[in-house]
C-alpha cells in the first residue's frame, strides 16, 4: 500500500516537475513575445516618424517648387507688362506725332481755304466715342 502511494507521489512530482517547466518554457516564450512586441512597437514608431518626417519634407519641397514657379510666372508677368508699357508708349509718341504733323498740315498757309474735313481720312480709326471727340477739335468752327 506504501509502495503505492510512494509510486503515485513520484508520479505527482514528475508531472508537476513537468508542468514546472512547461510552465517556465510559456513564461519565457510569453517574455520573448512581450519583447518583440516592444521591438516592434518601437520600429514602428520609427518608421511613423520617418514618414511623417518624409511627408513634411515632401511638402515643403512641393510648396518651395510651387512658390518657384509662381514667381516665375510673376516675373514672366512683369517683363510682358513691360512690354505692353513700352508699346503703349511708343504708339503713344507715335500717334502725337501724326496729331502734330496734322495740326500743322492743318494750320499751314495755304490750306485755309481747303476744307478741314479732307483731313478727317488721314486720321487712324478711333471708336466712335474719340471720333466724336477728335472731331470736334478737328472742325475749326467747333474749336473755340
Amino acid at each position: 500500500h506504501r509502495l503505492e502511494l510512494e509510486n503515485l507521489q513520484d508520479q505527482f512530482k514528475n508531472e508537476l516537475a513537468e508542468q514546472k517547466a512547461e510552465s517556465e518554457k510559456i513564461f519565457q516564450a510569453k517574455n520573448q513575445a512581450e519583447c518583440a512586441l516592444r521591438t516592434l512597437e518601437t520600429q514602428q514608431d520609427a518608421a511613423l516618424r520617418q514618414l511623417r518626417e518624409d511627408l513634411q519634407s515632401e511638402s515643403s519641397r512641393h510648396v518651395r517648387d510651387l512658390e518657384q514657379r509662381l514667381r516665375d510666372q510673376e516675373a514672366a508677368k512683369q517683363l510682358e507688362l513691360e512690354s505692353l508699357r513700352a508699346s503703349y508708349a511708343a504708339l503713344k509718341a507715335q500717334s502725337q506725332e501724326e496729331i502734330r504733323r496734322l495740326w500743322s498740315q492743318l494750320e499751314s498757309p495755304g490750306r485755309d481755304s481747303q476744307d478741314p474735313s479732307a483731313f478727317h481720312d488721314q486720321l487712324p480709326a478711333r471708336t466712335p466715342h474719340g471720333e466724336e471727340q477728335e472731331h470736334r477739335r478737328w472742325d475749326p468752327r467747333q474749336r473755340q
